[in-house]
């Protein structure tokens, strides 16, 4: 049995961790099957307790807890970083972003690397955080038996990044969670209200500017009928967007929410008239595969592996075009048609249980 020592070091926030969480938990429920790991999640144990991963698999396996009390990008997470590697032992280890430590990094570990927009599209971070991270991705890179990337996109990107390391490259598609193929709860009542049975467009992710959101300001100011409800975490220039919203007088059309949970997600995917996704770069793009397998139709760029995702199933627009989203969102919006089931069964066969099988293998193969 090969002992597996998994950093979910922020199973709550973001995208990423929603990834993580998802893989993590489809790779324990398969422990019984495989027989093949002993698994360690190492992470917030408060945290992970209260998301039940204990309970994430069944007997006769056990998940041990090793408390890793950080987030990502975090120094401080270096601090006790020897104490955690103790405690795991001999560990094979899984880091589900190219955040490894920087110091003592483990015999043998497989490392994912999402995508590389930190480094290649302009405006996505600040020049000292691109320079880190360029040699971040590298310190990772280099030292990993493995490495797991979510899409082919990733994969060139990646293998014309580290040409010296291509060999180790691996593609696991992420999943699409069981709950997004029911169907979906009612929407919330305030966001009954805030729609006021007018058509509304939904943008779910991070607002970082590689997101391009910006465009949905221009939709909404040429389609008066349409509202945006946007739902992610936000990140600084979001306050232009909402400054140039406010001066083309759209601002009051848009609802603007956190990152939510799955439950309120899979709500709001069962009731939009489109997903909205004009970003400019992606290394998988897991809302286009959820609103897909909610039948919901889905207008997004032709950016990264947005096509290699969505295939036929959504109109794809180049993320500098504005006025094609409008044309496409007002094709979306004149025929009401939802997904067809061809591609509704394209997302439904992306599932967290293969991307967890693909997993197991390539951690085999690591060890």
């Amino acid at each position: 049995m090969i002992p597996v020592a998994f950093d979910l070091r922020d199973p709550n926030r973001s995208g990423i961790a929603r990834v993580a969480r998802s893989l993590a938990q489809a790779f324990a429920a398969r422990l019984a099957a495989d027989g093949r790991f002993d698994l360690t999640l190492c992470g917030p144990a408060a945290q992970l307790d209260a998301l039940g991963a204990r309970s994430w698999t069944s007997a006769p396996h056990t998940i041990s807890i090793i408390d890793w009390p950080y987030g990502r990008h975090s120094f401080a997470a270096q601090l006790p970083w020897l104490s955690v590697r103790a405690r795991a032992r001999d560990a094979l280890w899984f880091f589900p972003h190219w955040d490894v430590p920087w110091y003592a990094l483990p015999h043998r570990y497989v490392v994912m690397v999402h995508d590389l927009t930190l480094l290649h599209i302009p405006g996505a971070t600040r020049p000292a955080r691109r320079w880190l991270a360029r040699r971040w991705i590298r310190h990772a890179v280099r030292h990993a038996a493995r490495v797991v990337v979510p899409s082919d996109a990733t994969a060139r990107d990646l293998a014309e990044f580290a040409p010296a390391h291509a060999h180790k490259i691996r593609r696991i598609p992420e999943g699409v969670d069981a709950r997004f193929t029911a169907p979906a709860p009612a929407l919330p009542e305030h966001i009954l209200r805030f729609t006021g049975g007018k058509p509304f467009m939904l943008s779910v992710g991070n607002r970082k500017p590689h997101k391009n959101l910006g465009v949905g300001v221009e939709i909404l100011a040429r389609i008066p009928e349409l509202r945006w409800v946007v739902a992610g975490e936000r990140f600084p220039r979001w306050d232009a967007i909402m400054a140039h919203a406010r001066s083309a007088g759209v601002a009051e059309r848009m609802l603007v929410l956190d990152p939510l949970a799955d439950e309120s997600l899979h709500a709001l995917y069962g009731a939009a008239a489109l997903l909205f996704f004009p970003s400019r770069a992606e290394g998988f793009g897991l809302p286009v595969a959820e609103a897909m397998a909610c039948g919901t139709p889905v207008v997004c760029s032709n950016a990264g592996s947005l096509p290699e995702v969505a295939g036929s199933c959504a109109t794809l627009c180049d993320p500098n075009d504005t006025q094609a989203f409008v044309r496409a969102v007002q094709q979306v919006l004149s025929t009401g048609a939802r997904q067809g089931v061809v591609c509704v069964d394209r997302a439904r066969a992306m599932t967290w249980d293969a991307s967890a099988r693909r997993l197991a293998d390539v951690l085999e193969e690591a060890a």
